[in-house]
């Protein structure tokens, strides 16, 4: 979903930990504030403990050290991360909500539309968000819930990822990315595919052939950007992760790199 702007900030935050007057990554955490560092530092490591991170427009989400922490808008509650969360694996933001994939199953907090009511889930093992409907991948296919803006019907073999983007979606599948919605019924083909991005207007999968994108997504890109690592699709901009850094392209602040 179009999550890119705030993420990348919180990374280029979360990476700069020398410019927040010695405070440590577990501190920041803990408080709940991540302060706009002056100029973006170069890593090669994550944060202490950082296994899933997710933005939503007004709220973010972070999984580190066991535990969840939220901080951002919090309206309908979707902030206040419920007690006792058992191993949490991946969580992802929506509109006014949050989930989270744990040993209880996939637990959802905030906004009525994104909390999940119905049957268990078997084995849920990816999850994403889109504005107020969120997908789970799982041992009885891909599970939806929320306000239907989309039918997802790729169940045959089970998917293996998802990733949603406004009224859009993308699966991958018996090593092959199907995708359905608004912008995204003639998505490229992908060799062996391994991550995808979904945003309102395009998506883009990092396969055996480099980084791709659909043709929403525009294509002026540096040469290094094809051997990304993962990428991240926005409303106004796309960000990848490559050896030297980060890059981000798109209408918002045009080419940016930075290492």
């Amino acid at each position: 979903m179009p999550k890119m702007i705030c993420l990348v900030a919180m990374v280029f935050a979360i990476l700069s930990l020398n410019a927040c007057n010695g405070s440590t990554s577990d501190e920041l955490l803990e408080s709940s504030i991540i302060p706009t560092p002056a100029r973006p530092a170069r890593t090669s490591n994550n944060p202490p403990g950082l296994i899933s991170m997710d933005a939503d427009m007004f709220h973010t989400c972070a999984i580190a050290r066991g535990k969840v922490y939220c901080w951002g808008a919090n309206q309908d509650g979707q902030t206040n991360v419920p007690e006792g969360l058992k191993n949490p694996m991946q969580v992802t933001t929506g509109y006014n909500f949050s989930c989270a994939i744990t040993d209880d199953g996939v637990i959802c907090w905030g906004g009525g539309r994104g909390v999940y009511s119905g049957p268990a889930m078997r084995n849920p093992t990816r999850i994403d968000a889109s504005i107020w409907q969120t997908c789970a991948t799982t041992d009885d296919g891909l599970v939806c819930w929320g306000q239907s803006v989309f039918d997802p019907i790729y169940n045959t073999p089970l998917p293996d990822e998802v990733s949603l983007g406004g009224y859009n979606g993308c699966v991958i599948a018996g090593n092959k990315v199907h995708c359905w919605g608004q912008f995204l019924e003639q998505s490229p083909e992908f060799k062996n595919p391994k991550q995808i991005s979904v945003g309102p207007f395009g998506m883009c999968a990092i396969s055996d052939e480099g980084l791709k994108c659909s043709r929403e997504i525009p294509s002026y890109l540096p040469p290094e950007v094809l051997s990304a690592r993962q990428v991240s699709v926005g409303t106004h901009a796309t960000c990848a992760i490559v050896t030297s850094g980060v890059i981000c392209w798109g209408s918002v602040g045009g080419y940016r790199r930075d290492r």
